[in-house]
């Protein structure tokens, strides 16, 4: 008989779940995370600008910010308007930037574009050999055609129950970021159909990523110059197809650069000028403008700011 009515009681708690979950209110993302991936990596190819990166270019660049500014309202003087391009952030957690990922990047451009353009933010990790064993791209999509069968692509499964926990019942009384049960802000990841994954972090704390990155660049794991001499040679694969290709080092808080270029061996200076002679566009930034959530990567509203001034410097390249 007891047993009988704990059944009846998880049922019920199962199916009241369920109905919070069916009508409680979006993010404002308005996308769960395997609608996010299934987006992002079965994008169309119809876009004019593809942002290609790491976890700093996923969670750091509004694709929405930056088509705010480029489609900010022109002098009067100036030619007819160009429409607003459309942007995709195609950064994953962890990438080499070499080989199939940035052949899939490219896949996602609009073929009859007239302003194709490859955004490449860089960072000392995505160049190195360690980077491309841990490939979160190749990971998340050969897992993918292992279990369907269907290539590089990814099936959405049905989730009745969604991401559900006790506390979803309390979410419309509870503070933004804020823990039901013990008041305090928490980390909010948040996913948009345009490939932006911003996370918010409480407290905020750029020291937090120092020893995750001692042990990432440990053991001789340093910028490897025949991955910057490839990624040179598809910088002029590129442009050679009229492929613009615009290159900047994703900015991270000050001590966690300094650390990884004394780690590393990053020279910015060498890689940029590496990079443009290839024939990309090279854009620099002062780590010391944005806020930082753990050292690597940006609080949302400093992500927001950022993907502004990208787009700005992007305009000043173009004479705007």
């Amino acid at each position: 008989m007891r047993t009988e009515r704990c059944i009846q009681t998880v049922l019920i708690a199962l199916l009241l779940a369920a109905a919070v979950n069916a009508f409680r209110p979006h993010s404002s993302s308005g996308i769960d995370a395997d609608d996010y991936w299934m987006l992002k990596t079965n994008s169309a190819a119809i876009y004019d600008i593809v942002l290609v990166g790491d976890s700093r270019i996923k969670q750091d660049v509004s694709p929405q910010a930056m088509r705010a500014i480029f489609s900010a309202p022109a002098p009067v003087s100036a030619p007819a308007p160009v429409p607003a391009p459309k942007i995709l952030n195609f950064g994953y957690d962890s990438v080499c930037l070499d080989g199939d990922y940035l052949r899939a990047a490219e896949t996602k451009l609009n073929p009859k574009s007239a302003q194709r353009t490859i955004v490449l933010g860089l960072t000392a990790w995505s160049l190195t050999e360690a980077a491309g064993q841990h490939n979160a791209f190749l990971n998340r999509t050969h897992a993918n055609a292992n279990a369907n069968g269907s290539g590089m692509k990814i099936t959405r499964h049905a989730n009745f129950f969604g991401n559900v926990y006790f506390t979803t019942f309390l979410n419309p009384f509870i503070a933004d970021n804020e823990n039901a049960f013990t008041g305090i802000r928490e980390n909010t990841h948040e996913y948009f159909a345009d490939g932006w994954a911003p996370v918010t972090r409480y407290p905020e704390d750029p020291l937090a990523n120092q020893k995750h990155y001692r042990q990432n660049f440990a053991n001789g794991n340093v910028v490897s110059p025949v991955l910057t001499k490839k990624l040179a040679g598809y910088v002029a694969a590129l442009t050679a197809q009229g492929i613009r290709v615009v290159a900047f080092r994703v900015p991270a808080y000050k001590a966690l650069v300094d650390l990884e270029n004394e780690l590393s061996g990053y020279d910015e200076r060498a890689v940029a000028e590496q990079l443009k002679m290839a024939g990309a566009s090279y854009i620099s930034f002062d780590n010391e403008r944005y806020r930082y959530s753990d050292g690597s990567h940006m609080q949302k509203d400093a992500a927001q700011k950022f993907s502004a001034d990208l787009a700005r410097a992007m305009n000043e390249l173009d004479g705007k």
